[in-house]
């Protein structure tokens, strides 16, 4: 049996992959490739992270028996190749990386890797820890997070080191994502047009990062939901991209200091011009674009303390239980 091993990088489009592979597990099958659903260890999550995780917490045996089982659908199913997909799995340990190739011993496997430009994911991270104030690390826990993502030799080297013939592909995120998740699964041999045909229109759209420090250091958002509801506040106040700024572009070039010593191993090298190429820094915003950006910022500031206050209303929980949603705790 073939079993391919997405393991990310975060960032790197996973997402988009993994919920293609959800909602087409019919059309994987046609093609020969079983996508195992986690629903049976009573996740919700649509991808596989979460083995990664069992395994840190040392629940092997669940592990196995989800394997085993998928293994045994698989060829039940006629299936020439299971896909895992976790970017967790890029974080695993040695011990825990090969606890898990342990468990696929004798089938032909391989991992798949994409890795990203260096600053726009630091950039990406930083602002994706600012969301949640209930989830929110450290600045230097951060920091030094966003440092370890970055070496993307040492995350080749380890898994090479567990996975026989040491089957690690490595693919450029910046290079694909016009086409990432139809060349991902061409790549395991479903036609990219027809994955195309099958792709949902994405509405996938970002805070200004100067606005997502704003919110974090007035601690405004504790939960995905308060995240959500701020986002819709700002997406109704702003237009356009907003005023790059100049801070943020010194905090995200202080965070890939030493990247480059980090790109040396051979399977790097096609990439590492795109991997290391650094953004022009923002220029100073004419009056005008100040002017405009303060005026939707004063919207926007409007609308979250009007939020506020209803939040903190006795009607709130009646609104949430309405939208069918918990109050968070």
């Amino acid at each position: 049996m073939k079993i391919y091993l997405h393991i990310g990088t975060h960032k790197t489009g996973t997402t988009s992959i993994q919920h293609f592979a959800e909602d087409n597990i019919d059309l994987l099958a046609e093609h020969g490739i079983y996508w195992p659903r986690t629903r049976e260890l009573k996740n919700t999550s649509r991808q596989h992270s979460l083995l990664w995780r069992m395994l840190q917490a040392g629940e092997e045996a669940k592990v196995a028996d989800f394997v085993a089982r998928a293994i045994a659908r698989a060829q039940k199913e006629g299936a020439h190749s299971i896909l895992f997909s976790g970017e967790g799995f890029c974080h695993a340990s040695e011990a825990e990386s090969a606890s898990f190739m342990k468990l696929l011993d004798g089938h032909d496997v391989e991992v798949i890797v994409y890795f990203r430009n260096v600053f726009d994911y630091a950039r990406s991270a930083f602002t994706q820890n600012l969301k949640y104030a209930s989830r929110r690390p450290r600045p230097e826990i951060l920091h030094r997070a966003i440092q370890r993502s970055l070496d993307y030799t040492a995350i080749i080297e380890l898994w090479q080191k567990v996975v026989p013939g040491g089957a690690v592909e490595v693919r450029s995120y910046d290079e694909e994502k016009k086409e990432l998740v139809p060349a991902f699964f061409d790549r395991l041999g479903v036609p990219a047009a027809l994955v195309a045909s099958k792709l949902k229109p994405s509405a996938n759209q970002s805070i200004d990062p100067t606005i997502h420090m704003l919110l974090a250091s007035v601690g405004s958002d504790d939960t995905g939901g308060d995240f959500g509801r701020s986002r819709d506040a700002y997406f109704q106040s702003f237009k356009g991209p907003g005023i790059q700024s100049p801070m943020v572009w010194d905090i995200v070039a202080s965070l890939c200091v030493g990247a480059d010593a980090k790109m040396a191993h051979p399977l790097l090298a096609p990439f590492r011009e795109w991997l290391l190429k650094a953004p022009d820094k923002p220029n100073r915003p004419s009056t005008a674009e100040q002017a405009a950006y303060f005026a939707s910022l004063a919207k926007f500031s409007r609308r979250m303390v009007r939020r506020k206050r209803f939040e903190a209303s006795a009607l709130f929980p009646l609104w949430l239980r309405l939208k069918g949603k918990r109050r968070p705790t």
